[in-house]
């Protein structure tokens, strides 16, 4: 399976470092233990920098993230051309900026979500179908506006401690 080679090979980690859905599916094959292994330095990407101090991990490219998600790309159109996407899940992208379930963050509402989707694949049952991006988006907006004030409110915080902290000058 395209998912499980994908998740086992040195992505595993940064997908799982991902957070969002990709990480929690990634969480079923990949031990939290290889987050600690460190990048590979191979194809790295700035995430963030102190001053003249950079930090870098390895770059995890969307077609990636779309293979842990299941993503089809389904043409609609007699003429054969791209007309949307459909998935097995969310896509990252939908899940970190389209939804209320906090992004980055595993809160008990993705939990039941995720539990509640597994179920349902697991029996193999007629309700787990291929979804277009356009119906994830209306399924997952909960609470939306209430979660990202919170998470606006949580970064700004985490920035002004870092700029503030002794630990980090």
């Amino acid at each position: 399976m395209a998912r499980d080679d994908v998740l086992r090979s040195a992505s595993g980690r940064i997908i799982l470092m991902q957070g969002g859905i990709a990480g929690r599916l990634a969480a079923e094959l990949v031990a939290h233990h290889h987050v600690l292994n460190g990048p590979t330095l191979v194809d790295m990407e700035q995430v963030g920098y102190y001053g003249n101090i950079q930090f870098v991990d390895d770059r995890i490219c969307m077609a990636t993230l779309d293979i842990v998600c299941g993503v089809y790309h389904v043409s609609e159109t007699r003429s054969g051309g791209f007309a949307s996407h459909s998935s097995w899940w969310p896509t990252q992208s939908t899940w970190m900026y389209n939804t209320g379930l906090a992004g980055d963050q595993w809160l008990p509402d993705a939990e039941d979500f995720y539990v509640k989707r597994r179920t349902v694949f697991e029996a193999d049952q007629p309700q787990f179908e291929l979804k277009k991006s356009s119906v994830w988006k209306d399924m997952l907006n909960l609470r939306k506006r209430t979660t990202r004030c919170i998470i606006s409110s949580s970064e700004e915080w985490a920035r002004t401690y870092i700029a503030t902290s002794e630990r980090f000058r």
